[in-house]
């Protein structure tokens, strides 16, 4: 009577425990499946993540190599660009320096810019000494 007893009670405890295991498969079933998914969008989130990056260093770049051809820029090209903020100081550096002043709507100061253009890179690549600019009379007054 007692192992029949005992096999009832076993019975009866195994599929509440077989239930408990069920539902505890199952859980963890979800819980990997909930991780596979949250790995899957961080790795869709990741290629997206790089051209943002590569986008943001670009115009970053961009913007940087922007800034300096206009702050050099008078450097670089055949004629010194003057401004009323470095003309003092360019002509104390350079002795010898020809300079047009020129306004740009003016038929004769655009009729001469191609000459001048060539002349200052002729000066820049042969006469080391003289410097060859230009300065827009109408902004810098």
């Amino acid at each position: 009577a007692e192992s029949e007893k005992e096999r009832e009670n076993i019975s009866e405890a195994s599929p509440s425990e077989e239930k408990k295991e069920i539902v505890n498969k199952e859980m963890e079933k979800k819980k990997e499946e909930s991780d596979k998914e949250s790995e899957n969008d961080e790795q869709k989130d990741a290629p997206k993540k790089k051209p943002r990056i590569f986008w943001g260093l670009t115009f970053i770049i961009a913007g940087i190599a922007i800034y300096l051809f206009c702050k050099w820029g008078e450097q670089f090209g055949p004629l010194y660009q003057l401004t009323t903020d470095n003309y003092q100081s360019f002509l104390g550096e350079n002795p010898l320096v020809l300079v047009k002043f020129y306004m740009e709507n003016c038929p004769h100061c655009l009729a001469v810019k191609n000459e001048y253009e060539q002349f200052g890179k002729y000066a820049k690549e042969n006469i080391k000494k003289w410097k060859v600019a230009e300065m827009n009379a109408q902004e810098h007054q």
